[in-house]
């Protein structure tokens, strides 16, 4: 390697020099090779029940990039088919900007409907990321934000 050609490395072409200089042949694949640890997928599982006066969406699992897609897919529809939406997180486990992202849309859409988008059973940490961002507030429009469990 030539002098000039190691002043366009990015950190990452550095990182990977200094590990083959540390470790020689770590780099080193034959052709179809792949990772034997693949980075697990975000699950999302959804169930719905129907009641007469609501429908009431489930959630199992992480809300992500990877499953905020699936829960919009999943509960846009029913605002046509209800006045009421209730998303029980009781075993919702995590939730990224992306899965807020999607909670602000499915918001958005309640609305456009005329319908009404509820959070009930929230654990500390879902609590905690709707009081920061203030989302807890707007979702409670209405109704008292302990009924979402805000603090």
């Amino acid at each position: 390697m030539r002098k000039r050609d190691i002043l366009f490395l990015d950190t990452a072409d550095w990182s990977c020099l200094l590990q083959s200089r540390l470790n020689p042949g770590a780099f080193d694949r034959e052709e179809g090779d792949m990772a034997t640890n693949p980075i697990p997928i975000s699950k999302l599982g959804l169930t719905t029940e129907r009641t007469p006066t609501e429908t009431i969406v489930h959630c199992t699992g992480k809300i992500t990039s990877d499953t905020a897609q699936l829960l919009k897919t999943t509960v846009k529809p029913l605002f046509s088919e209800s006045k009421t939406v209730v998303l029980d997180l009781t075993n919702a486990s995590y939730m990224d900007s992306s899965g807020l992202g999607a909670i602000v849309g499915l918001y958005v859409s309640a609305k456009v409907d005329n319908s009404q988008l509820k959070l009930i059973n929230l654990n500390q940490h879902l609590k905690e990321l709707l009081s920061l961002t203030r989302l807890g507030q707007v979702l409670a429009e209405g109704r008292d934000p302990k009924e979402i469990g805000m603090p």
